[in-house]
Order: C-alpha cells, then structure tokens, then sequence
C-alpha cells in the first residue's frame, strides 16, 4: 500500500465519519429544541439558529463525501450542482455561506446585537440577486472566507465574555474544521487535514450530546 493509498483510505474514512456525525448532530440539537419547546412553551432562538448551522453542514459535508468518497460516479452537471466548479449555484457554496452567515446571526443574537441579527443573511441573500441580474460571483468564496473568520472569532469572544458553553464549542468545532482546510488547500498537508476532520466530527458529537460544558451553571450565575 503505498502514501497515496493511505491518504485517499484516511480521506474516506473522514468523510464518512462527517456524513454520519453531522446529520447525527442535527438531529439531537432538534431533539433537544422540540423538548425545550413542549416545556417552556417558547423556540429557543438561540438553539435554532445552532440547529440551521448544522443543518446547513449537512449540505457541505454531503457534497465532498459524493464527490470525494462514494463509489457511485457523477456526471459534469452533478459536478456542476454539488460544488465543482465553485458556482454561487452549487450546493456546497449554498449550503456553507448560509452556514457562515447564520453563524454571524448567531453571535448578534447571543450578544443581543439587534441591528445586526439578519445583517449577514442579507449580505449573502444580496449576492445571490446581483448575480441573477448580472452573472457576477466572483465576491462570494471571499465573503465566506471573511465571515468565517469574523464568525469564528466572535465564537470565541462571545463564549469566554458571557461564558457561553454553545458559543464557545461551535468557535472551537468550525476553527478545527477551517484548520483542516487550511491545510489541504494551501499547505497541501492532506493527512493531517483527513486526521482533524476526523476530530471534529468526534468533537462536534460530544459537543451536541451537550458534553462540552468547561463553564458550569454556578460560575455563570456567580459572575
């Protein structure tokens, strides 16, 4: 068995895991915002959005294990549709700037940032009718870049300042996941990528089973 080999075994292994884990982890956040509802009456806002921006991997990670891991072959217009080439169409480029966006709204909400709750949906919403008018997307990959980075960071802010267990855990989920893509595409480490897209999915599920709790209820309520 040869490197090559070894990276294409360690890549499906880790697309697979994702495709398993992802959609897992949607469904116990929904599970736990149904049991929150029939108890208090009331959607959690909060755990909602959560829920979209997992509900919105779910698309990412389907797209790259199609493409990447099944053994079933796709045609160039399948190609086209999933993420290949990188179209503002394309399901991956759909699903992951509302996953970077939603993610934006979630840290407005989480800090109670009122003008800010549906700033970045409207952004990417904006995009897609300017290109419908014009053929342009050339701005799109970029403002997914910079709002996951904007995203991610205020995760971290946002859990630390309100000791946040939620926000800190998606910060800490997505920087593994940009960490892993990082290193695929512009340092071309592509098992080291594979093996920490394996552990954020492992994280993810412990992060959804609601495992992931560094601050507890009483440090919260003694600040």
């Amino acid at each position: 068995m040869d490197f090559e080999q070894i990276r294409n075994g360690i890549e499906d292994i880790a697309n697979t895991i994702l495709l398993i884990v992802i959609p897992l982890m949607a469904i116990i956040i929904a599970r736990r915002i149904l049991l929150e509802k029939k108890n208090t009456g009331e959607w959690n806002k909060i755990r909602v959005l959560i829920f979209s921006v997992f509900f919105c991997y779910i698309g990412v990670v389907t797209s790259t294990f199609i493409l990447e891991t099944s053994p079933i072959g796709v045609s160039p217009y399948g190609k086209y549709f999933l993420s290949h080439p990188m179209t503002i169409l394309s399901l991956y480029v759909i699903s992951l700037g509302l996953l970077v966006s939603l993610s934006n709204c979630l840290v407005a909400y989480a800090n109670k940032w009122e003008p800010f709750y549906y700033t970045a949906l409207f952004i990417f919403g904006s995009m897609f009718i300017f290109y419908f008018f014009t053929g342009f997307e050339t701005w799109v990959m970029p403002y997914i870049y910079i709002a996951a980075i904007i995203g991610i960071s205020f995760m971290f802010i946002t859990g630390f300042r309100l000791k946040d267990n939620g926000a800190l855990g998606i910060g800490i989920f997505f920087t593994i996941a940009f960490s892993s893509l990082i290193l695929s595409t512009i340092l071309n480490q592509s098992i080291l990528s594979d093996i920490l897209y394996i552990i954020h999915g492992i994280f993810g599920l412990y992060f959804a089973l609601g495992k992931f709790q560094p601050f507890k209820e009483e440090d919260i309520k003694n600040e």
